[in-house]
C-alpha cells in the first residue's frame, strides 16, 4: 500500500469517527430534550403558589386538596376568590379553576425546561396578551 493511499484511508476513518460522534451526540441531545418534557401535566407539577414572572398583579395558590386562592389574576373571571382546581384539557393541557359558579383556565405551556401557566387578558396570539406565571420554590400549598 502506497504511503498516499494509507493518508486517504487514515483521512476518511477520521471523518467516519467525526460523523458517528456527531450523530450519537445529536441523537443524545434530542432524546434529553424529549425526555425532560412531561408528557402530561400531573397533580404534583400545579401544587404550589404561582406568581407572575414579571413580577406585576396575580398570585394563584393550588392546594393538594384541590382547593385553590386566586388574588388579582389578569384575564380570570373573578379576578379574586376561593374556589377550586382540576386538571383538564383546553387547546392542550390546562388547569381549569372554578370560583362560586365561574371558571377559567391556565393554559400550561413548557417553557426553558419549565411548566408556566398562562392567562390572556386579550388575543392569545398576541405576545403582549400573555400574563406567564411560575411556580415559586414550593410543592406543598397549606394558605
Amino acid at each position: 500500500m502506497s504511503a498516499q493511499s494509507d493518508r486517504k484511508s487514515r483521512y476518511r476513518l477520521r471523518w467516519a469517527i467525526a460523523i458517528v460522534v456527531l450523530l450519537v451526540l445529536g441523537s443524545g441531545v434530542a432524546y434529553y430534550i424529549s425526555s425532560n418534557r412531561p408528557a402530561e401535566l400531573r397533580h404534583s407539577d400545579v401544587v404550589g403558589t404561582w406568581v407572575r414572572e414579571d413580577g406585576g398583579p396575580g398570585v394563584a395558590v393550588f392546594r393538594d386538596d384541590g382547593s385553590a386562592s386566586i388574588r388579582d389574576i389578569p384575564g380570570g373571571y373573578p379576578p379574586t376568590g376561593q374556589g377550586k382546581w382540576t386538571i383538564s384539557h383546553f387547546q392542550g393541557p390546562a388547569v381549569s379553576v372554578t370560583v362560586g359558579t365561574t371558571g377559567f383556565y391556565f393554559t400550561s405551556e413548557w417553557d426553558n425546561f419549565r411548566t408556566v401557566l398562562v392567562t390572556y387578558t386579550g388575543d392569545p396570539d398576541e405576545p403582549s396578551s400573555a400574563n406567564v406565571f411560575v411556580r415559586k420554590n414550593n410543592r406543598s400549598a397549606t394558605g
